[in-house]
């Protein structure tokens, strides 16, 4: 269940919202914004006008109209479960991951954390390339956005998304 991009500009990838019926799909569409607090964001800003399609497959502890991606190193999350499954405990922030644990080692400098984090993925993932790609996501297709704000709609769920999460 790892993100998948279709083009420099859409991607699919799975997500948790708290709102949804799992199972649905949104187009999320990235404003260029970030919801980081303020700190200047190249990330977001990159990201302005791309789109991804996402399947809601699971909820978390999130507000309403947010979607949680689900992204390989991206976070373990409320209960660690990723932990056990990889055998690491290496696995950055809990909720951030290893570009969190990056930003914060790097002092937020956009070209190291960047570079940290795809050495990450790399490490992690070295012997599984469909989870290291889906890792490295993160930076390669979303730019290294900081928690970037996004417009939704409800779509039918492509079949990207259907044939991979079972539902």
């Amino acid at each position: 269940m790892a993100p998948m991009v279709q083009s420099d500009s859409l991607a699919y990838a799975y997500a948790a919202n708290n709102n949804a019926s799992c199972g649905s799909c949104y187009q999320l569409t990235f404003t260029g914004q970030s919801h980081n607090g303020g700190t200047p964001d190249q990330g977001s800003a990159a990201m302005c006008g791309k789109s991804i399609i996402v399947q809601v497959v699971n909820t978390g502890n999130i507000t309403s109209g947010q979607f949680d991606l689900l992204i390989p190193g991206g976070g373990v999350g409320q209960f660690n479960a990723c932990s056990n499954q990889w055998h690491s405990s290496n696995l950055g922030v809990q909720y951030g991951g290893l570009m969190l644990q990056c930003e914060q080692d790097n002092n937020y400098d956009y070209a190291k954390y960047t570079q940290c984090t795809i050495d990450a993925c790399k490490s992690l993932f070295s012997s599984n390339s469909q989870m290291e790609q889906g890792c490295e996501f993160i930076i390669n297709w979303m730019k290294g956005a900081d928690n970037p704000s996004v417009m939704y709609q409800s779509v039918s769920c492509p079949s990207q998304l259907r044939n991979n999460s079972g539902l």
